[in-house]
């Protein structure tokens, strides 16, 4: 599909940065991509960067947004990782609420689309506080089976038609398990 071109930031909070590169150059193979994608800058949970909400890593991001010509996408995988352990007060759906606040109001004011990944629990089902999916503009899920050779992607939400389509799994070597 064509996209709007432009900077992105990938934050990969529960991935080494061996991990990282091996899936980009597995990606790259099926996709039959040559040398660099765009300006994608990637950090890792192994980088010496400021991954959580509360070490500043909302800050970074406005950062990173400041310093960036054209900057477009922002993704962190994932919310439960960047939002961390919230600890006491009031219940998960307030929590919620409060920790995404402020990142709404910089998507908004920046004008840049933010992409959080977030887990399903072993039924399929959103895991934690309907505050999350009501925050979100639209979400798209991904049920995959371990054992099967393909998984339903799902989308909805306020700016694009609900969808549901079969996605194949491909093998990019004979050492793809």
């Amino acid at each position: 599909k064509e996209v709007q071109q432009g900077s992105v930031i990938y934050l990969a909070l529960e991935d080494r940065r061996d991990r990282i590169s091996w899936r980009t150059k597995a990606t790259k193979e099926l996709l039959n991509i040559e040398g660099k994608i765009g300006d994608l800058t990637v950090h890792c949970q192994d980088d010496e960067w400021l991954g959580t909400f509360k070490n500043g890593g909302l800050e970074a991001i406005e950062n990173w947004i400041e310093e960036k010509d054209n900057p477009r996408l922002i993704i962190i995988d994932t919310y439960q990782v960047f939002s961390g352990i919230q600890q006491g007060g009031s219940d998960a759906y307030q929590k919620d609420v409060e920790f995404i606040s402020p990142i709404q109001v910089l998507v908004l004011k920046s004008g840049v689309c933010l992409i959080f990944i977030h887990h399903l629990n072993k039924q399929g089902s959103f895991m934690g506080s309907q505050a999350i999916l009501g925050s979100s503009d639209w979400h798209i899920s991904l049920d995959k089976k371990e054992d099967e050779s393909y998984g339903t992607i799902k989308g909805k939400g306020r700016d694009i038609e609900e969808f549901s389509e079969t996605l194949e799994r491909k093998k990019t070597s004979p050492m793809d398990k």
